[in-house]
């Protein structure tokens, strides 16, 4: 069934290939990421990111002396920067760091440049960011930032448009 290939073997060449045989790892390795892997990355990243900010808000109540019901009196201003900072950290170090936020790895998807490079190649610091702060552009009007992945060709949303990236299967 599996087959051990030393450090000598040669892979097969396209041409080698079987009719019907499965395509190699490598032969998908800039596949577009399907929808449906995309949305779910988003929505465990959302929870990770909404329990941290809940920690927070929980652990400022704590600190401060306040029940919960008090927390209009927290002042809106710091706490939202604190959080907005907090929120795209996460989105810019994972994204910087390795291409994948910790939804992303779940999912097996990783964030690459748009301009070439392979599934393996490093999203800049600088676009990491662009593409974090783009988040709200594609949020703002109800959402329809998003709406590419499922319509596009190539299913990259407004911010990765704007960042110069796209997000490929791992």
């Amino acid at each position: 069934m599996f087959e051990f290939a030393g450090p000598g073997a040669r892979k097969p060449a396209r041409d080698d290939r079987q009719p019907g045989a499965d395509a190699s790892p490598e032969d998908d390795a800039d596949a577009t990421a399907p929808a449906l892997a995309r949305i779910l990355g988003g929505a465990i990243d959302v929870a990770i990111v909404g329990a941290i900010d809940a920690a927070v808000l929980y652990l400022t109540l704590r600190v401060t002396g306040l029940a919960f019901a008090e927390a209009a009196v927290l002042p809106k201003i710091p706490l939202a920067a604190f959080l907005i900072l907090l929120n795209g950290g996460y989105l810019v170090l994972f994204t910087a760091a390795g291409g994948q936020t910790i939804g992303k790895m779940a999912t097996g998807i990783r964030v690459v440049p748009q301009d070439g490079g392979g599934s393996a190649a490093r999203v800049s610091f600088g676009a990491a960011v662009v593409r974090a702060a783009a988040y709200a552009a594609s949020l703002l009007p109800a959402g329809l930032g998003f709406l590419p992945i499922l319509f596009s060709q190539d299913g990259r949303t407004l911010h990765d448009r704007l960042s110069d990236t796209r997000v490929v299967k791992v």
